[in-house]
Order: structure tokens, then sequence, then C-alpha cells
């Protein structure tokens, strides 16, 4: 067997039995049941640099129960890393959600909206925003993740609320994933043939009543 890597504080964590979780997973050295996931920084270039530090920054600044947490990093080590939450239930991207119930799909949707107003409040905007990087903690808890691409905005600057929307926005990539947006249309379409059932049953209930009077 492999030597397991030592990163910091963190050990390399190979027998975690979660089948769904790419990449390397660490646990503290001082508490084995705290896992983790290992992201890191890509390549030597100046940019890569710029990337990781620029990732590193937004995450620190961050606290929502539905944005990944940062549990540590070392940016000075031989290969720079950050270690992040272990999300258990892989990405969103993997997940089967036609076993989901159209509430459990609607309180997911709910919370993914909600991080990113969080977002928006904190003036970042993550960058990079589709189904692979949201990953789902337990009970399908969505967590959004990846801030690679994380930047700044200043929300007061002339157009940006006109681009960008308001708080509740939630980025168009996100609406345009079938697995959410087929449910939502299906749920429209069913509301919409329970009213025109409704007139119609009213309308035969009137029939009715004209014809016993």
């Amino acid at each position: 067997m492999a030597n397991n890597r030592t990163f910091g504080k963190w050990q390399q964590y190979r027998d975690h039995g979660l089948k769904n979780i790419r990449g390397m997973v660490v646990r503290k050295e001082s508490d084995p049941k705290t896992l983790g996931y290992v992201k890191f920084q890509k390549g030597d270039s100046e940019r890569s640099r710029e990337k990781f530090i620029s990732e590193v920054e937004a995450l620190e600044g961050l606290g929502h129960p539905n944005i990944v947490k940062l549990l540590d990093y070392d940016s000075e080590a031989e290969r720079p890393y950050m270690v992040t939450e272990l999300c258990k239930g892989g990405t969103l991207k993997s997940t089967n959600l036609s076993e989901w119930t159209v509430e459990e799909k609607r309180i997911c949707f709910r919370q993914i909206c909600e991080a990113f107003a969080y977002l928006w409040d904190k003036g970042i905007t993550k960058g990079d925003h589709n189904f692979k990087n949201i990953f789902l903690k337990e009970g399908n808890t969505p967590v959004i993740g990846d801030f690679e691409y994380a930047s700044s905005i200043n929300r007061d600057a002339e157009g940006v609320a006109k681009i960008l929307h308001t708080a509740g926005y939630c980025f168009w990539e996100i609406m345009e994933e079938k697995k959410f947006n087929s449910v939502l249309a299906r749920e429209r379409r069913i509301n919409k043939q329970i009213e025109e059932l409704s007139e119609q049953l009213e309308e035969l209930q009137q029939q009715k009543a004209e014809l016993l009077s």
C-alpha cells in the first residue's frame, strides 16, 4: 500500500469508502473524524498563483450554510493547497434527481438561490456556475464550491445591477439545467391544467343548477 501523504495538519485518507468522491480526501491528524477535500494550485505560473490566492481570499470571507467552508490552506507549501469541508454526497451533476420529490427539489433550488444572493450581497461574483460545482452534504443540502474564478464587483456601479439583476437572482446557467427547470415547468403545466379543470367543473355545476331549477 502506498504511503499516505501529509499536508500540514492533514493526512491523506484512502479508505474513506466514498465512491462518488473524486480527488484527494484527507483527515485531520488531531481529530480523525474531521474529513476534508484537498485542492491544489494548478500550475506554477503567476496567473495560477493569482487564481489560487483569489479563491482562498474569497472563501475566507464567507460564512453561509450553502457555500463550501475553507478549513485550512498553505499558500507557501511546495505545492500550495487548500482544504475544504468534504461533501459526501458528491456533485449535483452526478445525482439522480428523479429519485427526489418535487418538494426536495424545490428546497434545494431555493437554497442555491439564497447562496448566490449571499454572494451578491458580499459583492462577489463566482464566475463558474454549473452543477458539477455544486456539492451535496447530508440531507441533500447543496453547497456551492469551486471559487477559482471568483472576483469582487461594485454593486453600485452603473450597469451592474441591470446585468446581474437583484440580490435574489440565481444565475441563468443554473436555470438552464433541465434537472430543475423541467420540474418547475411541469409543475406550472399541472397547475394550469388544474385551473382549467376547475373552470370546467364550475361551468358544469352551473349548467346542472340551471337544469334543476
